[in-house]
C-alpha cells in the first residue's frame, strides 16, 4: 500500500480516538495538560508533583519532571485557542489533533527506517502499514502525550546511522543530523539518552578512525543542542534526572535484584515483558474487561513470539536477511528493554503498563519481524493477513472504547 494511504488511514484511526475517548481521560493526559497550560499561561515550568495528578485544578503535575520540548510546541496552541474563548474540553481535542500530525509523521519516519533497515521499499510499505493498524499506536497517537513527538526524533535519528551501517560508507553529514536529532529526542524524553550508546555501536561496525570522528561530531552536536537542559536540572534540581513517582520494586539496583531471589525476579521479569508488550499492542486497560480478562491476549502474543524467533532461525539459516542488519535493529530494542527493566525496577513499576515506551524502536521491531516472516512462500499474503488481524483487533478495540466510555 502507499505510504500516503498508509498515513491517511493512521490519521483516521487516530482521530476516532481522539473524538471518542472522553477529555481528559488518555493516560496521564490532565498531568501533561497541565505543563502546557503552565507554559502557554504563566510562561514557566511547572512544579514537579510526587504524586500522580487527577485533577486539572492542581498546579504541579507528575510530568513535571520531563524535558520541555513537546509542552513547548503546544503551548502556543493552547494561548491561541484560549484566545479564541474556546472551552477545555475543545482545547483538549484541538492539542489531540496536534498530536495526529506529529503521530503521522512518525509513522513516516518509521517507514523510511524499515526500508534503510530492510533494503526494500515493499517491506518498508507493509511494515508501515502494520504498525500504523496496531491498536495501541493509534489510540496513543490520538492522545495529549509527548511519546509521539519522542518516538519522531529517535526513529528519524537512527535512519542516517541505519543507512551507515547497511552501506558501510562514512557518512559527516549523517552523523551531525544525527546528533540534532538525537538532542531534540533529549529535550522531549530522557530516553533519548540512549541514542548516542547506538551510535557508538554504530561507528564501531565501521572500525575506522574516520567513523570515530564522525560520531565525535555527531555527539558535540547532540550536547550543544541538549545539554543545557540537564544542567539546569542538576543546577536547580540538584539531579541531572528528575523524578516525579518514585516506586521501586527493590532496593539496590537490578544487578542486586537478581542475586537477591533469582527466579523469583526472573519470573517478575517475565510478568512485566508479557504486561508491556500487551500493552504495546493494546491499550489493554480499556479490552480487558470485555475480553474475559487480558490473558486472552496475552497468550497468543506469547505464541506469535515464539512463532517469529523460530521463524527468524529458519530465516537466517536460509541466508535471507544480512546479520549485519539483524544485529543493528536489534541493538535499539534490546537496550531500550534493558532500560525500561532499570526503570521499572529501581524507580517506578507503575510503567509496567506503559507500552508506548517501546515506540522510539518500533520500526526496528518490525523490521525484525519481517525479516522472521521472510521464510513464508508468499510473503505478500503472509504480510496481508497480519495487516487483516491488526486491523480486526483495532475494530475490536474501538467497540471497546465505546462501551469503556459510553456504556
Amino acid at each position: 500500500m502507499n505510504i500516503k494511504i498508509t498515513v491517511g488511514l493512521y490519521i483516521l484511526l487516530s482521530l476516532f480516538y481522539a473524538f471518542a475517548v472522553l477529555p481528559g481521560e488518555g493516560p496521564d493526559e490532565i498531568a501533561h495538560l497541565i505543563y502546557i497550560r503552565s507554559l502557554a499561561l504563566d510562561g514557566k515550568l511547572p512544579e514537579i508533583a510526587h504524586t500522580e495528578t487527577s485533577t486539572s485544578d492542581c498546579k504541579s503535575t507528575h510530568e513535571g519532571h520531563q524535558p520541555p520540548l513537546y509542552y513547548a510546541l503546544c503551548a502556543p496552541v493552547y494561548r491561541a485557542c484560549g484566545a479564541a474563548g474556546m472551552s477545555p474540553r475543545n482545547i483538549d481535542l484541538v492539542l489531540r489533533v496536534f498530536t495526529i500530525i506529529i503521530s503521522a509523521l512518525w509513522v513516516f519516519a518509521s517507514y523510511r527506517l524499515i526500508y534503510e533497515l530492510t533494503g526494500s521499499l515493499n517491506r518498508a510499505r507493509w511494515g508501515a502499514l502494520a504498525l500504523a493498524l496496531l491498536p495501541c499506536v493509534s489510540y496513543a497517537g490520538g492522545m495529549v502525550n509527548n511519546d509521539m513527538l519522542e518516538s519522531l526524533f529517535f526513529t528519524a535519528a537512527l535512519i542516517p546511522l541505519a543507512r551507515f551501517v547497511r552501506r558501510k560508507e562514512t557518512d559527516t553529514k549523517g552523523f551531525v543530523i544525527f546528533g540534532l536529532l538525537t538532542g531534540l529526542a533529549c529535550l522531549t524524553k530522557a530516553q533519548g539518552l540512549i541514542l548516542p550508546l547506538i551510535a557508538l555501536c554504530a561507528a564501531a561496525f565501521a572500525r575506522s578512525k574516520k567513523s570515530l570522528r564522525e560520531f565525535a561530531a555527531g555527539i558535540f552536536v547532540f550536547l550543544i543542542v541538549s545539554a543545557w537542559w540537564y544542567i539546569r536540572c542538576k543546577i536547580v534540581l540538584g539531579t541531572f534526572m528528575p523524578q516525579s513517582l518514585v516506586n521501586k520494586a527493590v532496593e539496590g539496583g537490578m544487578i542486586a535484584m537478581l542475586f537477591m531471589d533469582p527466579v523469583t525476579n526472573l519470573l517478575a521479569v517475565t510478568s512485566l515483558t508479557a504486561c508491556t508488550l500487551g500493552n504495546f499492542v493494546e491499550p489493554l486497560w480499556i479490552v480487558q474487561p470485555f475480553i474475559g480478562g487480558a490473558h486472552r491476549l496475552l497468550i497468543p502474543l506469547w505464541i506469535g513470539v515464539f512463532v517469529l524467533i523460530v521463524g527468524a532461525v529458519i530465516s537466517r539459516k536460509k541466508r535471507l536477511f544480512s546479520r549485519r542488519m539483524f544485529a543493528f535493529a536489534a541493538l535499539p530494542l534490546v537496550i531500550t528493554y534493558l532500560s525500561y527493566l532499570r526503570y521499572v525496577f529501581t524507580v517506578d513499576y507503575m510503567a509496567a503498563n506503559q507500552g508506548r515506551l517501546f515506540f522510539p524502536v518500533a520500526a526496528c521491531m518490525t523490521a525484525l519481524c519481517l525479516w522472521s516472516l521472510e521464510w513464508t512462500r508468499n510473503k505478500k499474503r503472509t504480510a496481508a493477513g497480519v495487516c487483516v488481524l491488526f486491523a480486526a483487533m483495532n475494530v475490536m478495540t474501538m467497540i471497546c472504547t465505546l462501551m469503556f466510555y459510553y456504556n
